[in-house]
Parts: C-alpha cells; sequence; structure tokens
C-alpha cells in the first residue's frame, strides 16, 4: 500500500459521509494536500506493528483524517494555505468535519472507547502549546521546547493508535514522543521556522543535540520504518550542529 492508496481509502471513507459535494471536495482536498511522505510512514509504521491489512487500512485512515485535521488548524494560525477556496472562511469548518470523521475512522476502527480517550486526551493538551506558540514573538531555549511538545503529543497519540493491540503497544507513547520531538526540530531546523532560527547560538546548538540524542535512540527501534527515519535524521542533524557550532 502506497501513499496513493492511502489517500484512495480516505476518500473513500469521506465519500461514505452523508455530506453535500461543496464540503466533501473541501475535505478531500485538505487531504490531498498532506505529506505524502508521512502518509506512507503511518502506513509502514502499521505494517511493522503486525497488523492484518484491514486493520492496517482502518487505523491509518484515523491518524491521516487527525493529522489533516491538525494541519488545517496550523495553517490557520499561520495565514496560509490555498488548497481550499476561500481558505480563511472555509478552513475552520474543514478542520471540524475532519476532526468528527476521526472519531468516525477510530470506532469503525474497532478502537476501544480507552484507546480514542487516550489519543483525544493527548491531542487536546495541543492546544496549551498552541495557543502559547501564537502569541510568542521572541523564542528561547524554553518556549521552543514547549512547541515542540505540541509534536511529541500529536506523534504519541498516532502511535498509540497505530501500534495498539500489537507487542509494540506498550512503547508507542514513548516512541511517538521522541519521533515527534525529532521531526519537529528537524522541520523547523530545515524551514528556518523562528522557534530555532533566532535562538542564541547555544541554544540551538543544544535542541540540535537534544534532538540528535533522540535519534539515536530510535535508530535502534524493531520498527524499521521509525529506525530509517532516525538514520535520515541523523545525518541531517549531524551537519547542522557542524553548521551551528562553527
Amino acid at each position: 500500500m502506497s501513499a496513493a492508496a492511502v489517500l484512495s481509502a480516505v476518500q473513500g471513507f469521506v465519500c461514505e459521509a452523508s455530506l453535500d459535494v461543496q464540503a466533501r471536495t473541501d475535505l478531500i482536498d485538505a487531504v490531498f494536500a498532506l505529506d505524502k511522505a508521512a502518509l506512507q510512514f503511518f502506513y509502514d509504521v502499521a505494517v511493522d506493528a503486525g497488523h492484518t491489512p484491514d486493520d492496517i487500512r482502518r487505523r491509518v485512515v484515523a491518524v491521516t483524517l487527525e493529522y489533516a485535521a491538525v494541519q488545517v488548524a496550523d495553517d490557520l494560525a499561520d495565514g496560509e494555505g490555498s488548497y481550499i477556496e476561500s481558505f480563511s472562511r472555509a478552513a475552520p469548518g474543514v478542520a471540524w468535519g475532519l476532526q468528527h470523521l476521526f472519531f468516525l475512522a477510530c470506532a469503525r476502527a474497532g478502537l476501544s472507547l480507552d484507546a480514542i480517550t487516550r489519543a483525544s486526551a493527548r491531542l487536546l493538551r495541543m492546544l496549551d502549546g498552541q495557543q502559547r506558540d501564537v502569541r510568542t514573538t521572541e523564542w528561547e531555549l524554553r518556549s521552543a521546547r514547549a512547541a515542540a511538545r505540541m509534536n511529541e503529543l500529536q506523534f504519541s497519540a498516532y502511535f498509540d493508535i497505530l501500534l495498539g493491540g500489537t507487542r509494540h503497544a506498550a512503547e508507542a507513547v514513548e516512541l511517538g514522543e521522541k519521533l515527534g520531538f525529532a521531526l519537529h526540530v528537524v522541520g523547523d531546523s530545515r524551514s528556518a521556522d523562528p522557534r530555532i532560527a533566532t535562538l542564541a547560538g547555544s541554544e540551538r546548538v543544544e535542541l540540535l543535540e537534544q534532538a540528535l540524542g533522540v535519534v539515536s535512540e530510535l535508530e535502534r527501534s524493531a520498527l524499521g520504518a521509525v529506525a530509517r527515519h532516525a538514520r535520515h535524521y541523523q545525518t541531517y542533524l549531524r551537519t547542522e550542529l557542524r553548521r551551528a557550532a562553527g
């Protein structure tokens, strides 16, 4: 199953909902605007976990819908988003719809109420960081680390869903938090986001070193997809550390 197949599965799920054409179109456009590499990663993690093909599809559909909801909300906060017509007016409804589709997908995947509650509680806690993030104008290590916490919570919820019911379930939250932190630091560094680009030199080095330490641990993961991503991040972070230290 490729990222294209994931998109097709999500599209089919959205089309099953009793929605008008415009609402369905906006929801599907938001999903198709997602990073395809991320969707492939979600799928690969579910495969590595050992789920059946049907269980993989259902769990990845749920995670993809939540990932899209978060992305739309983030783009609204940043004032950007051309993948939905009349974005600033239409996107709030799209984010709302995607969030409800996520809950429906979790139920369709057969997740227990406890599993849905755990994931939802962690996703809700992202709001603390988001509301601080949009009000922060000057960044230092503490606030940058707090911003990274949002991604830790996000990916720990995803991993809880993707690894639930398997022998990897006990480590799902920890793996997700570590992966989310590394991904956040690498992403901010690559995009020269002010959260890392405006840090004092020593603080930027410290944040990069923290991320490098995390990926060094993830590289030993029994999940092939996680280990591969960790090795890729490790190479990038070492290069960035040399630049920052120089």
